[in-house]
């Protein structure tokens, strides 16, 4: 499991890192069980349901199985992840 960068030159607009605050701290959960994000270089993750319900903060890359963990939500969000 690899520690992910702590800081991204491009950002996000500030209403959608308020959104993905939000989801992470209300574990708003899509039907297959996971939170699912976008980074902003074009790839995408999602965090499993078991591991948000223990505030764990682990992406897995999708496609395939390459994970990031991250301390809290604002790391999460200055290397560059929001939700989807």
């Amino acid at each position: 499991m690899q520690n992910p960068p702590t800081h991204h030159l491009d950002t996000w607009s500030v209403a959608l890192q308020i959104e993905t605050r939000d989801a992470i701290v209300q574990r708003a959960c899509t039907p297959d069980g996971s939170l699912h994000f976008k980074h902003i270089q074009q790839n995408y993750a999602k965090l499993a349901w078991e591991d948000l319900c223990h505030d764990r903060l682990v992406l897995c890359i999708k496609p395939g199985d390459q994970m990031l963990r991250f301390d809290d939500i604002e790391h999460l969000l200055l290397a560059g992840w929001v939700v989807d």
